[in-house]
């Protein structure tokens, strides 16, 4: 007959045997989040597929609905008017308590990367978030229809 295991010992093992089922029902949990972001006052960028979800920092969900419309010039035309993409969203705790709105972006933009640039994009205010659509792919091509594929959005998210 073995010697009687410490009761200590019987809950140190316990208590690792329990972290290490948390930590894989976590992993299995976040296996469909496109991104865990942080966002802070400098600004993150937010990848996130139509359809998908973007999970923050503070346990809320960016969800990227579908593309509005997109009447942005398609490459190799020229366009006399550069237009604009809008893209609909919703930010909560659940789909059943999310904030639904639209962030927009115009058709010449390529990437916000200076002040000047950023002054021409349109942010939101949703709750204590400011999001702002830093870009929309893929971007128009002649000929194919813009609405027909699945989209990916840059959103910047600051609070």
């Amino acid at each position: 007959m073995g010697r009687p295991r410490p009761v200590r010992g019987y809950l140190g093992d316990t208590l690792v045997v329990a972290a290490l089922g948390a930590s894989v029902l976590f992993l299995l949990g976040t296996g469909c989040v496109d991104r865990v972001v942080s966002p802070g006052n400098d600004g993150r960028n937010v990848t996130v597929t139509e359809g998908g979800d973007a999970l923050l920092a503070t346990g809320e969900r960016l969800h990227f609905v579908h593309v509005d419309t997109d009447s942005r010039c398609p490459k190799g035309l020229e366009c006399f008017w550069e237009g604009e993409a809008s893209a609909a969203f919703s930010v909560g705790a659940s789909a059943k308590v999310a904030t639904p709105f639209s962030l927009e972006i115009f058709g010449a933009l390529v990437a916000a990367d200076t002040a000047l640039s950023m002054q021409r994009f349109q942010p939101v205010t949703v709750g204590r978030y400011h999001l702002t659509l830093l870009q929309l792919d893929p971007y128009p091509r002649s000929g194919r229809d813009p609405l027909a594929v699945r989209s990916t959005a840059l959103v910047r998210v600051e609070y």
